[in-house]
C-alpha cells in the first residue's frame, strides 16, 4: 500500500496603485491525497482526492470550495500483457472550472465548462516483450 498526502497553503496579496478596489488579500488551501493498494488476484485499487478552497470575498459570492475524488480498479490479464481497468472520475460531481484573478486595474472570477463525473472502461495492451521495457528504450 502506498499513501501520500500533500498540503498546500498560500496567501495572495494583490495590490493595485491605480484602482484600490482591485487589490485583494486572501488565503488559498489545497490538499491532495493518493492511495494505491495492491489486492489479491492481480487487482490494484488507486484513488486520489483533491480539495481546493479560496477565502470568501464579498466581490465573489459564488462557491469556491471544490473536492475532486477519482478512483480506479485495475487488473493485469493475459500474462500481464493486457491491463483492464474501470474508473470513475469526479465521484462527488464537484468539478467546476473556476479561476479568480487580480491584476492591473481589475479583478475577475471566471467559471468555465469542464467535464464532470464520468465512468471509463480501459484496455491497455503492453507491446513490449514479457511485460518489460526493452533495454535499449
Amino acid at each position: 500500500m502506498i499513501v501520500s498526502f500533500s498540503p498546500n497553503f498560500s496567501w495572495v496579496q494583490a495590490k493595485n496603485s491605480i484602482n484600490s478596489s482591485a487589490s485583494a488579500s486572501y488565503w488559498q488551501l489545497g490538499l491532495r491525497a493518493d492511495v494505491d493498494i495492491t489486492l489479491p488476484y492481480k487487482f490494484r485499487f488507486e484513488t486520489d482526492v483533491n480539495f481546493s478552497a479560496k477565502q470568501q470575498d464579498p466581490r465573489f459570492p459564488a462557491r469556491n470550495k471544490f473536492t475532486i475524488w477519482n478512483a480506479e480498479l485495475k487488473r493485469n490479464i493475459l500474462k500481464d500483457k493486457l491491463e483492464a481497468s474501470v474508473s470513475v472520475n469526479d465521484i462527488l460531481n464537484e468539478n467546476r472550472g473556476y479561476e479568480r484573478s487580480f491584476n492591473d486595474y481589475r479583478y475577475s472570477e471566471t467559471f468555465y465548462n469542464t467535464l464532470t463525473r464520468f465512468w471509463m472502461f480501459t484496455l491497455t495492451w503492453n507491446f513490449s516483450k514479457n511485460g518489460k521495457l526493452p533495454s535499449d528504450f
